[in-house]
Parts: C-alpha cells; structure tokens; sequence
C-alpha cells in the first residue's frame, strides 16, 4: 500500500497563478518525484485562511470534508499568506492558537509537516508582516 500524503493549504497548495496548474502545482510535483511507492493529493484552496473568524476558514470549506475522508499518513500544511491580510491579520498569537486548533483537528493524519510560506514580493509591508511576524509564529508552532 502507497504511503498517503496530504497536501493541505491555500492557493500556493492549490497551484494559482501557474500554468497548468493541474501539472505543475507543488504536490503534482512532489507526486511525480516520489513515484509510485506514494499518493500525494492536493487539498489546496485559494484565499483560505487558518483563523476561524474569517469567511475564508479553510476548515469551512468542502475540501475539508474530502480531508477528513482520506487516510494520510503524512500531511504537509502551507498557510498565512492570506491570514497576513490587514483585514484578518491580529497578530501572532491568534494566529497560533488558531493554527494548533487546526492541527488537533487534523489527528487522523500521523505526521504532519508546517511549511512557511514564500515571501510577497508585490507589497514591501505584507512581506514584512509575514517575515517579522507570521513565519517565527509558524516556526515556534513547529517546535512545540
């Protein structure tokens, strides 16, 4: 039996904005390098977020039904790009609680993996938000 992995995020899981984003979003890729010994599925959703105040939750959303359905043994998790948002953004800690609430929801899956997400190159003060604030978030929650 293949090994299973999750990939849960937003629209950088998802693939937005590539070509042929069905061949060329990360976990196609990843898919594609591990090969047959493995089933990675996307469970991407552009412009989710993890904080459960927002009308763009992640958890909120169909895919999450389908992820509860699926028996992963891994599970790679990319969010904060769009929690950054000055409209939804209240800090690090909210943001923290939210995403290990997340994560104690996801205990079907064995293993999981935080990603941080890449830098924003398109707003200096958004990137700098996620640079000062959300990644060490996301990087304390991995060692706890």
């Amino acid at each position: 039996m293949p090994t299973r992995i999750a990939c849960i995020g937003d629209s950088i899981t998802h693939g937005a904005g590539l070509p042929f984003k069905r061949l060329n979003a990360y976990p196609t890729q990843l898919q594609r390098m591990l090969g047959r010994r493995y089933r990675v599925k996307n469970f991407g959703v552009g412009g989710r977020t993890i904080l459960p105040d927002s009308d763009r939750y992640y958890a909120h959303h169909k895919k999450m039904v389908s992820l509860r359905r699926f028996p992963a043994d891994l599970g790679i998790l990319c969010f904060g790009t769009n929690d950054i948002h000055d409209a939804t953004w209240q800090g690090s800690t909210p943001f923290t609680e939210a995403y290990r609430q997340f994560i104690a929801s996801l205990s079907h899956i064995d293993q999981l993996i935080l990603c941080t997400p890449p830098p924003i190159f398109e707003d200096e003060a958004w990137n700098e938000k996620l640079q000062q604030e959300l990644i060490p978030a996301i990087l304390k929650l991995g060692k706890d």
